[in-house]
């Protein structure tokens, strides 16, 4: 706090923190745009509870087989209607790598 952080109190969900009060304290602050650069639990969450306007996917020209960490986790699906569409906004080339820019298409 001496550096000029600010602590949040918020509500925790099944051991986690609401993801949604988290955003919509943020929103109060005046914090209209965040970059989450995080593990793949992380991810998924913010992905499954729709708080996702847009991703910015960086691919490497690199196969790691059965030992590669996937980008989101939220476990199986119950049904494909959960299923989350993206929409390609742009590719870039990187040099070997190409970062994909997607907006999720939440529907139901």
């Amino acid at each position: 706090q001496a550096t000029g952080a600010k602590c949040l109190a918020l509500p925790v969900i099944a051991g986690r923190i609401d993801l949604g009060s988290l955003l919509g304290r943020l929103a109060e602050m005046e914090v209209n745009e965040i970059q989450v650069e995080a593990g793949a639990r992380l991810c998924g969450a913010l992905l499954k509870e729709r708080l996702v306007d847009e991703l910015l996917i960086y691919q490497a020209s690199v196969l790691l087989g059965d030992g590669g960490q996937g980008p989101f986790a939220f476990g199986p699906l119950e049904s494909m209607d959960e299923r989350t569409h993206l929409k390609l906004q742009e590719t870039r080339s990187l040099g070997n790598d190409v970062r994909l820019r997607l907006v999720p298409e939440y529907r139901n």
